[in-house]
């Protein structure tokens, strides 16, 4: 199927153009017009994050900051690894700190 340039023009106004396959780890993405976003996105698996949930309230220790700090000590690595070592220490901290919650 072939569009037209109005229509695509008409398309990217609604999904805006990723650069790169690993938008998500370096936190870049672009809006409307080309504006460059900073993103802090930390990809935890559905797994990782139900262990993660019930360790904390298993613990008695639930509270927002146990999230937020979670999500701040996996970013320390992002801009220095890969996705895929990256993915990896992500897995590394969940484990340390459910086993801390224990």
């Amino acid at each position: 199927m072939k569009i037209t340039k109005k229509q695509f023009q008409k398309i990217k106004r609604y999904f805006p153009v990723q650069r790169g396959n690993e938008t998500f780890r370096h936190g870049i993405w672009y809006a409307k017009g080309d504006v460059k976003q900073r993103l802090d996105i930390v990809p935890l698996t559905l797994a990782q994050f139900q262990k993660h949930f019930v360790a904390m309230f298993t613990s008695n220790t639930a509270h927002p900051d146990q999230w937020r700090n979670l999500i701040l000590q996996c970013e320390t690595e992002r801009d220095n690894l890969d996705a895929p070592d990256w993915m990896r220490y992500i897995a590394v901290i969940v484990d340390q700190r459910i086993r801390n919650f224990c």
